[in-house]
């Protein structure tokens, strides 16, 4: 059975129609991929940047603290590696925070 001639035509077009709208609609889902891509990562820059204040806020707190002499006791290596992203300062007044506690209560 052999097509007629303007059928392979028509056959052409239409599935050159479907493709086009085949291409059309991933390029609107790939534009919303994106834009919801950018606005995760604008959050989570922004979230970044509040807990990198926070840190830098705890650390000034913790350079300025009176330390007990009894922190200096119970601090130890494993204290230190487990702290260490913290830097020393900043988990030694942790330390000093926890044994000022009442209660199960920071000050």
């Amino acid at each position: 059975m052999t097509a007629e001639p303007g059928e392979l035509t028509i056959h052409r077009a239409w599935r050159h129609a479907q493709i086009s709208g085949d291409l059309s609609a991933a390029k609107v889902a790939k534009d919303a991929a994106d834009e919801v891509d950018a606005r995760y990562h604008a959050d989570m820059n922004a979230s970044r940047e509040d807990a990198r204040k926070a840190i830098a806020d705890a650390k000034a707190k913790a350079a300025k603290a009176k330390i007990k002499p009894q922190v200096d006791k119970l601090w130890s290596s494993e204290l230190a590696a487990l702290l260490a992203p913290l830097d020393e300062a900043l988990g030694r007044w942790m330390l000093n925070l926890a044994l000022e506690a009442k209660d199960g209560r920071l000050p």
